[in-house]
C-alpha cells in the first residue's frame, strides 16, 4: 500500500512539473536575422547566457530604419520565467562610431521553437528608435 502511495506521488509531481518543463526553450541560439537579435539560451535552460541586439534609427526622409551600432549583454544574465518569458533593464555600451553606456530595457518570450520580444534604448543619448523582434532557434551550434 506504502509503495501505491508514494508511485502516485512521484506520478502527481511529475505530471505537475512537466508544463514548466515543456515551456522552458532549448539550450542554444535563437536569432532573428532581418535584425540581426542574436539570444543565448544558457545549457541548463534557466537564463540567458547573451542578448545583442542593433540600435535602430529612422531615416528623417525615407522613414525606414537602419542599423548604427549596436550592444552584447554578456555579464549579467537574465533569468527565464517558468512560463518561458524574461525581461532586462540595466545599463549597456552601446557600440557604434564611439562608445557610450546607456540604459537599454528589453523584453522576449519563447514559444514553440520561437522567440518575440522589444527592445527600446534611451532615446535621448542614442538616437535609437524602440523596435519589436521576432526570431526562430537556430541550435547550439548555429554556424557548424
Amino acid at each position: 500500500m506504502r509503495r501505491l502511495v508514494a508511485v502516485l506521488v512521484v506520478s502527481i509531481v511529475s505530471l505537475c512539473a512537466a508544463p514548466a518543463i515543456a515551456a522552458a526553450p532549448k539550450h542554444g541560439y535563437y536569432i532573428d536575422p532581418k535584425l540581426q537579435v542574436y539570444v543565448v539560451v544558457n545549457a541548463s535552460r534557466t537564463a540567458l547566457s547573451s542578448f545583442q541586439a542593433p540600435c535602430m534609427v529612422k531615416d528623417t526622409t525615407s522613414g525606414a530604419l537602419s542599423q548604427s551600432g549596436g550592444f552584447l549583454l554578456k555579464t549579467k544574465h537574465p533569468k527565464l520565467s517558468p512560463s518561458g518569458s524574461f525581461s532586462y533593464s540595466g545599463n549597456v555600451t552601446l557600440q557604434s562610431d564611439r562608445k557610450s553606456v546607456v540604459k537599454v530595457t528589453f523584453t522576449g518570450a519563447f514559444a514553440g521553437g520561437k522567440i518575440k520580444g522589444k527592445i527600446t534604448l534611451d532615446t535621448t543619448k542614442t538616437g535609437c528608435e524602440p523596435y519589436s523582434y521576432a526570431g526562430k532557434y537556430y541550435g547550439v551550434n548555429p554556424q557548424g
